[in-house]
């Protein structure tokens, strides 16, 4: 028995380094940010492959927003390079897969033996990293909890799934434009609580997968093609299933789930096999630490397929990696320490190094763990803290089109999100505080939501059973130079002139320091509500001067707010037509 263990891992271990072996490059690389919306993708191989094996029955090209891709493929002899080329174009800020399965064979008829798979996201055109809260929050079912982004209904505009979990039913969000959608419920089961989406049964559209935390289960839910869905008879699974994700663990080309039981005396995550028909089999069970909550699915080690994070909600608080073999098979590996307990969890290349990093949501420290990937699947943690009490939802996309990833957290004990901008210098990201009128905020997903190539924010509002949208404000980018050589010792905001005026004025302000601060200047009334942004931008140390133009505006008080990432100031003026 024990030369068969042996012998198993050997194989295991050919397997996995067999795979790694076969792809020599790959365009887009492994994690790359602002890739172009109808970019082909290249793979170059090591070996001269059979290129009959290299079909849509063995590669996927697989959006996190719009699910499968239909695909053409060419491959070249010579340069021993496949090109897949898309019938349709991502969507700005999507994550998508590559999955080449373990039956590619080489042209001696080999096959890789195990998965091969990578990610990208799709570049973001627009947008400048702030943010309005649009009006007025749209009413859903009771005790909003989780929710998931996609294209249910196959028109290019992402919609918002979410489990109601009070209410026992599911609330779909279809997105009819301009940042407008239509309620579409779902009547389920006892309290759903996680959901994910993707497309299950590779039919082209995006079908929905909710755990059942009271009924110990799973509900399946198939999409008919048109955006309304056909429930599935629920299944079992371990006690008190809360999170839910999605991902490529096995050999194949379908998504498979791993659900977590948030559970003090069964604690585990249960891996399901995806069959390709909106069925699953549960294919291992593992033991975790105490309260497993949160679950991240990515290449952690860069070896060329997707490992496992599990954030883990009690005593010691930590993230437990669990690496694949290329198989579907995890073992445990090692942790990274966070400050508190993980409630949300979510991965990209943070730093830009090729490396996926993990962020988690410190629920009762007021802070994120961003956990940086030190390339060998090793993680070294920074704490940030948030402007806000209990963060809990993560969500991660280029919320500036500068192609770095930020970050945005709900924030359970305070109405209002925090948004994280990546300077990709020190410090790393400079922070924004947004309020939320409508209520608490819980989870939150982001995306383009309005179609004009920015990201905007929906956030979850568990108490209030609403959810609201934040709206990026575009990209605003006034090409100006510093007034004269001088630099000042100190951030400075001088009271426009003339003030009263009608319909212009200029604000002069000052920018210290030996290195660009990304500056905002925002115009507010009277209420508090946002009429302009006049710079949203990387300036240079200096003394700057803008000029705004007020003519659509009604007379009345104005206030004009400069903020960086160490500094905040308003001045009040008045506007007399």
């Amino acid at each position: 028995m024990k030369s068969l263990i042996t012998f198993l891992i050997l194989l295991s271990t050919v397997l996995n380094l067999q795979a790694q072996n076969w792809v020599s490059v790959t365009n887009p690389s492994k994690y790359q940010l602002n890739v172009n919306k109808n970019s082909s993708i290249q793979i170059t191989f090591s070996r001269q492959m059979l290129s009959a094996s290299l079909n849509s029955g063995n590669i996927k090209l697989y959006g996190n927003i719009q699910g499968y891709f239909p695909c053409s493929f060419v491959y070249s002899q010579t340069e021993r390079k496949l090109t897949i080329t898309h019938s349709k174009n991502f969507l700005p800020g999507e994550i998508i897969n590559v999955i080449l399965s373990n039956s590619i064979k080489d042209s001696a008829n080999n096959s890789m033996g195990k998965i091969f798979t990578f990610m990208f996201t799709a570049q973001v055109l627009r947008g400048n990293g702030l943010f309005v809260q649009k009006t007025p929050s749209i009413t859903v079912g009771s005790g909003p909890y989780y929710c998931t982004c996609a294209d249910f209904n196959n028109d290019a505009k992402p919609d918002v799934a979410l489990t109601n979990f009070a209410s026992g039913s599911i609330s779909i969000l279809n997105n009819s434009g301009g940042l407008n959608f239509t309620t579409q419920t779902i009547p389920g089961f006892t309290n759903p609580t996680g959901i994910v989406s993707g497309d299950l049964d590779c039919d082209g559209d995006m079908d929905i997968v909710a755990t059942l935390e009271s009924l110990n289960g799973i509900a399946v839910y198939l999409n008919n093609g048109n955006g309304t869905f056909t429930s599935m008879p629920y299944f079992l699974t371990g006690i008190h299933p809360t999170y839910i994700a999605i991902g490529f663990i096995d050999s194949d080309i379908y998504p498979d789930i791993i659900t977590a039981s948030w559970d003090v005396d069964f604690p585990d995550i249960r891996v399901y096999k995806g069959n390709g028909n909106g069925t699953f089999t549960l294919m291992h069970t593992y033991t975790t630490g105490i309260r497993p909550l949160c679950i991240y699915i990515g290449d952690v080690d860069n070896d060329g397929d997707n490992d496992v994070g599990v954030g883990i909600d009690y005593s010691n608080p930590r993230v437990e990696f669990y690496l694949n073999d290329g198989l579907g098979n995890l073992a445990f590996s090692y942790s990274a320490s966070t400050l508190d307990r993980p409630y949300g969890i979510a991965g990209n290349d943070i730093d830009g190094d090729g490396n996926v990093d993990i962020v988690v949501s410190n629920k009762y420290n007021a802070s994120l763990s961003v956990l940086m990937n030190n390339g060998n699947g090793n993680f070294t943690n920074y704490i940030y803290p948030t402007l806000g009490s209990y963060p809990y939802g993560v969500t991660l996309n280029d919320f500036n089109k500068d192609g770095r990833i930020d970050i945005a957290t709900a924030l359970q004990n305070s109405q209002n999100i925090d948004v994280k901008i990546n300077t990709g210098s020190v410090p790393l990201f400079a922070s924004y505080s947004y309020p939320n009128q409508f209520g608490i905020s819980t989870n939150l997903v982001s995306s383009d939501f309005d179609n004009d190539d920015d990201i905007d924010i929906v956030v979850l509002d568990n108490l209030s059973n609403t959810v609201c949208v934040y709206k990026n404000t575009d990209s605003v980018s006034i090409n100006i130079e510093p007034i004269g050589t001088e630099i000042p010792s100190s951030f400075s905001l001088h009271q426009n002139y003339p003030n009263p005026f009608n319909p212009s004025t200029k604000i002069r302000f000052g920018i210290p320091g030996e290195k660009n601060s990304f500056t905002t200047l925002k115009i507010y009334n009277s209420l508090g509500v946002e009429v302009s942004t006049l710079i949203s931008n990387y300036l240079k140390p200096g003394i700057y001067e803008v000029q705004w133009e007020a003519s659509n505006l009604t007379s009345g008080v104005y206030f004009y707010t400069l903020q960086s990432e160490v500094y905040s100031q308003s001045k009040k003026m008045l506007l007399l037509k």
